[in-house]
C-alpha cells in the first residue's frame, strides 16, 4: 500500500526522555505550557511540520500527569505544534524516575559516552547503580515501551524513532510485541 505525505498512516511515533513541552499552572490556576528542555526538543521540533507525529515522553510536572490522565485514548493534542501532533507522557513514579535517570542515564550513560567516566580505573558500579538498572531504567524503558505498543496497535504501520540513551533497553520490548515494527534508535553523542 502507497500513502501519501500527510496521511495518518504515515504517522512518526518519536519517543525521548522528555518532550516538546512540559505543563504547569500559573498563579489564577490556568493551564499553561512551556517549551521542552534539552537540544533534542530543538532538534525534532520541526517534524511536526512534516508529518503527523505522536511524540511519547515522560511526564515532568505534576499537571504533565493530569493531562496525560485526563487523555481518553491516552493521547493528547500538543498545542502550537499542528492539528496533527499529538504528545503522550509515561507516567514514571517518582523513584522509577529518580533511578532511571538521576542514577543510570546522566551519571552513568552519559559520561560513558562521552569518555567522561574513567572505567580503566574507577569501574565504580555498585549496589546502589545495579538496583537503579533493575528497579529504575529496566522498568522505565518497559513503560515507554508499552507506550509505543499502545499508538503501534493503532497505526502498526507507523515509523518509531527512539532517541538517545535514556531508552536503549526499550526497542527489545517493542519488538518482542510488534516483530514487523519499522524501529530506528538515534543516539546524540558526538
Amino acid at each position: 500500500m502507497t500513502t501519501e505525505p500527510g496521511d495518518p498512516q504515515n504517522r512518526v511515533i518519536l519517543v525521548s526522555n522528555r518532550g516538546p513541552l512540559t505543563f504547569g499552572r500559573d498563579h489564577e490556576g490556568n493551564r499553561t505550557s512551556n517549551r521542552g528542555g534539552g537540544g533534542l526538543v530543538t532538534a525534532l521540533s520541526g517534524l511536526v511540520d512534516v508529518t503527523p507525529l505522536v511524540w511519547v515522553s515522560a511526564a515532568m510536572s505534576d499537571e504533565d500527569r493530569t493531562v496525560q490522565r485526563e487523555a481518553g485514548d491516552g493521547r493528547f493534542p500538543i498545542p502550537g505544534h499542528g492539528t496533527d501532533t499529538f504528545g503522550r507522557f509515561v507516567l514514571l513514579d517518582d523513584e522509577v524516575f529518580d533511578q532511571h535517570y538521576n542514577v543510570i542515564s546522566n551519571p552513568m550513560l552519559w559520561f560513558v559516552q562521552h569518555y567522561l567516566w574513567d572505567l580503566s580505573n574507577v569501574p565504580d558500579i555498585r549496589r546502589l547503580e545495579l538496583d537503579a538498572w533493575e528497579h529504575g531504567y529496566l522498568v522505565a524503558n518497559r513503560m515507554f515501551a508499552e507506550a509505543v505498543s499502545a499508538e503501534l496497535r493503532e497505526r502498526p504501520d507507523a515509523v518509531v524513532m527512539l532517541h538517545d540513551y535514556h531508552l536503549y533497553t526499550a526497542p527489545e520490548s517493542i519488538r518482542a510485541a510488534h516483530p514487523d515494527a519499522f524501529l530506528h534508535f538515534f543516539v546524540h553523542i558526538p
